[in-house]
């Protein structure tokens, strides 16, 4: 089974490259949808985070906004907060490649927007990284819900530049020429890669 890391900035489309790889068969573990699981259901986590943030936890339940303002401009607060998270996103990470190997899967795409900037690379077959420029990013981000240019520059100052990552990926795809492009360089990469 073949491993990919799919990573690139806010908004660069990880989530629209993702559906890309999944139409050949790839099957998608997507970090930040782990998260929400996490802070949604997991009551161990829930637990640890009330222990090093109980101003954001009411009844067993994370208040985000709480735990987002608490950790926004607090260097030590927001590694904390990674300290209780990276871990378990990782874990989940290895049980789905797990199980996805017991299924006889070709293909998985970890979509992980921290890749680089937590560390252990070596663990992908070969590593994606989406670019586009910063204008059209932000444009994207603000089609989200609750986005603000404080959010949007909070994220994106905690995540390497799109360069950075082009220095360290294996491949590097635009994402602002269209999709047709954008496709035809998924395709390209998983033909080298003899997924097709």
């Amino acid at each position: 089974m073949l491993i990919f890391g799919l990573t690139g900035g806010i908004a660069s489309g990880k989530s629209t490259v993702a559906r890309m790889f999944a139409t050949y068969g790839a099957k998608i573990y997507d970090a930040d949808r782990t998260v929400h699981r996490l802070l949604s259901d997991d009551t161990d986590t829930i637990r640890m985070i009330a222990k090093a943030f109980p101003e954001a936890v009411t009844k067993q339940k994370i208040d985000r906004q709480a735990l987002a303002k608490k950790v926004f401009n607090d260097d030590a607060a927001l590694h904390a907060l990674e300290a209780i998270l990276h871990p378990r996103v990782r874990s989940a990470e290895y049980a789905f490649c797990r199980k996805q190997r017991q299924y006889g899967t070709k293909l998985v795409i970890c979509d992980i927007p921290l890749l680089f900037e937590t560390g252990d690379n070596e663990r992908f077959d070969t590593i994606v990284t989406l670019y586009a420029p910063q204008k059209l990013r932000k444009q994207r981000a603000f089609r989200r819900k609750h986005m603000t240019e404080a959010r949007f520059k909070a994220v994106a100052s905690r995540q390497w530049s799109d360069y950075r990552k082009r220095q360290y990926a294996d491949y590097e795809v635009a994402t602002s020429i269209g999709l047709p492009h954008t496709a035809a360089s998924i395709k390209e990469i998983l033909a080298e890669w003899g997924c097709l």
